[in-house]
């Protein structure tokens, strides 16, 4: 009884491995025969890798079998047709043709194409969030200024630098949030003291400059605290101004340097007095 098993045994395995002897023989077949048939490959649009000896026939011709081969990349390359590679764990999302930003002559080193298929307005964070940094797609630094705009909004597809700060939708009052010093430019060490008032109290123009800012005098102010020609903007005494210990805004206006009504009457009196120490 033992010796019939094993007969049988021994018979299905010869036979498995004759099996697996002829599909072996029919890919090495078919190679074979394909490689005759190479140099035709340009017709069917073969080109880079593809169209090299380092790419067996048997690649693409599964079993042997010539007629209905995909001629797309992403049906061979799809991770179910192996040995044809397909899209790794860590890709970009995307779902455009390989070839938009592949070549047939490898897949490392693609350069991705923004469009409006693969990068449509308002879809830059799908890739630039930095999960997929290690395909090329950064994410925004750690000293990016504070914004939930899309990142096309400031800056351009073909370079990060340049961009230029939307600002619409800031809310008033909140510029410092980014205007630092740290995220963005802050007040510069000879910038007239403003207490706690906010950038957009007297940089109107638009946001796109700080140049033009016109500070607006309360009415309040001790004058001399800014006219000492130490800050930008804020002029001090001329030479040629009269003698006095006056405030400023004893003879001038909050709006102009010059003399308001009654300073001229000032003055003369400040002269009698000055002239009688």
């Amino acid at each position: 009884m033992d010796n019939h098993w094993y007969h049988k045994v021994i018979t299905f395995g010869a036979i498995l491995l004759l099996c697996l002897s002829f599909l072996v023989s029919c890919d090495v077949k078919a190679d074979s025969i394909c490689e005759a048939y190479r140099p035709l490959h340009s017709t069917y649009g073969l080109t880079g890798y593809h169209a090299t000896s380092l790419c067996s026939c048997s690649s693409c011709h599964l079993s042997g079998v010539w007629k209905g081969t995909p001629t797309s990349c992403a049906t061979c390359h799809s991770g179910t047709r192996p040995p044809a590679i397909g899209k790794t764990v860590q890709h970009i999302p995307s779902s455009a043709e390989c070839s938009t930003c592949h070549t047939t002559t490898v897949f490392s080193n693609a350069t991705m194409v923004h469009n409006a298929t693969t990068s449509p307005p308002g879809g830059c964070a799908t890739c630039h969030n930095g999960a997929f940094t290690s395909q090329g797609a950064i994410g925004k630094p750690r000293d990016h200024p504070a914004t939930t705009l899309s990142c096309d909004a400031c800056h351009s597809t073909s370079n990060w630098n340049g961009a230029r700060f939307s600002h619409i939708g800031v809310v008033v009052g909140t510029c410092a949030t980014c205007h630092n010093g740290t995220n963005a430019t802050g007040l510069p060490s000879n910038h007239i003291p403003t207490g706690a008032a906010s950038c957009d109290t007297c940089h109107k123009a638009g946001f796109a400059s700080f140049a033009g800012g016109v500070y607006t005098h309360i009415g309040t102010e001790t004058c001399e605290n800014c006219h000492v020609g130490n800050y930008l903007g804020a002029s001090p005494k001329p030479a040629v101004h009269p003698t006095t210990p006056s405030n400023c805004g004893n003879c001038h206006s909050i709006t102009g340097w010059p003399c308001r009504t009654g300073a001229l009457e000032l003055k003369r009196k400040l002269k009698v007095m000055l002239s009688s120490m």
